[in-house]
């Protein structure tokens, strides 16, 4: 099998499954003779933030000097960005020789796989392959069903900030989502939550913590104290690339996280290395400049709450530039609510529709924008939209955002691949 027949194979399920439950994931994993149960895991849910959290703790693992997987969903500079070791992105032979063994495991046990299901378990493979010492395992949506959470030996649960997405499969309120989020809370075990969360998410985590006699950790905003690029948190100073007020509580999450696996085994987590790792700590599309003049930034916002961060995180950083956005957004996001948090920070929209069947009309987005009083055109494709917002002699600054399948193609156009 070559690396694109592997992507053919796993493009070829379907995204959602008609029944939802782990026993295919556990079928998969059993038929590689169940490689999890041999990897130690720090586990991360929750709406936005997964992947800046799963960052700064991975890069600080590697500092540590221990051997670490990363697992992330989804993607932006190529497919295997999704599982790392160390950094580096699996090798595209490696990539279709797991896939290839996880076809076998597939055919020989017919069902209705779904994709994520099947990458899920061809990481679980690649990385007992591979002897990492830990993976910090990014959820793909939700918690309690997500195929993720057929692991069972995670030696730290994290849950990021909780916010109303994916409502059509999680359910319609916070407490519901929350509830799917804190199923990848272990019993007996410890979680670390993000500390800016509805009451209603706090008490949701902390009845399924009880109910599994696991502890639970916050971290201590009134130990933190900010400071432009620098943060101190519990008296100890600290310095992040990663943009924006979200980024420190993200990263304050991550370094609870940190020390509780110091005081599980991982000895070499020291306060030294746990601060050049979250200084290291790099995200594609995360508030990421990819060009100066014209100045383009792009940011992976994709729903209301990371809209309204987004907006903030213009207002300190764009401020006074005439800012013309390139947006994107999928149906089954709220794009009315999520433009209500951006449109005051914009001067211009340039809508699209991107290559994906969930994608809004690029029509339908540019009426959203127009409604909210920003003027705005429609493109008709990534390329022919960035290009009318670098152009514009008006704009300042543009800002690519709304989906990461945007983002991803719009970093094409000014990143080399990795």
């Amino acid at each position: 099998m070559t690396y694109s027949e592997a992507l053919e194979y796993l493009h070829s399920y379907g995204r959602l499954s008609p029944t939802v439950d782990l026993h295919r994931i556990k079928t998969l994993l059993k038929g590689l003779g169940d490689p999890q149960n041999r990897l130690k895991f720090l586990h991360i849910a929750g709406t936005n933030g997964k992947g800046s959290t799963a960052a700064f703790c991975a890069s600080a693992l590697r500092e540590a000097g221990y051997r670490t997987g990363l697992f992330i969903s989804p993607y932006v500079v190529r497919f295997t960005e999704r599982m790392q070791i160390n950094g580096e992105y699996i090798p595209e032979e490696l990539f279709a020789a797991v896939t290839e063994k996880v076809k076998e495991v597939a055919e020989a046990n017919p069902d209705n796989y779904v994709e994520f299901e099947l990458l899920t378990a061809a990481a679980m493979e690649w990385f007992f392959r591979n002897g990492c010492d830990i993976v910090v395992l990014e959820t793909g949506i939700g918690g309690r069903l997500d195929a993720t959470n057929a692991v069972m030996t995670s030696v730290v649960s994290v849950i990021t900030s909780v916010s109303l997405d994916h409502t059509e499969l999680l359910g319609d309120t916070l407490a519901k989502i929350a509830y799917e989020k804190a199923q990848i809370i272990k019993s007996g075990g410890f979680a670390v939550v993000y500390p800016e969360q509805a009451e209603e998410v706090f008490a949701v985590i902390r009845e399924t913590a009880e109910r599994k006699r696991a502890e639970v950790v916050v971290p201590d905003i009134m130990r933190l104290r900010r400071r432009e690029h620098f943060f101190t948190y519990k008296n100890n100073d600290y310095i992040i690339t990663l943009r924006g007020a979200h980024q420190t509580l993200n990263a304050v999450t991550a370094i609870e996280a940190l020390d509780e696996l110091a005081c599980r085994g991982f000895y070499k987590l020291t306060r030294e290395k746990i601060a050049l790792g979250l200084m290291k700590a790099t995200l594609p599309a995360r508030f990421e400049t990819v060009s100066a003049d014209p100045l383009v930034v792009l940011d992976g916002a994709h729903n209301p709450s990371g809209m309204e961060c987004l907006a903030e995180l213009l207002g300190s950083e764009l401020a006074g530039r005439r800012i013309t956005v390139v947006a994107a957004m999928m149906k089954d996001k709220n794009a009315a609510e999520s433009l209500k948090h951006l449109a005051g920070a914009v001067a211009k929209a340039v809508t699209v529709k991107v290559e994906n069947p969930r994608c809004m009309e690029a029509e339908e987005l540019r009426s959203l924008f127009e409604e909210l009083g920003v003027p705005a055109v429609s493109a008709p494709d990534v390329g022919a939209a960035v290009e009318a917002a670098c152009g514009d002699p008006d704009t300042d600054a543009v800002v690519v955002c709304g989906s990461l399948y945007l983002v991803s193609e719009a970093r094409k156009i000014f990143k080399a691949d990795k």
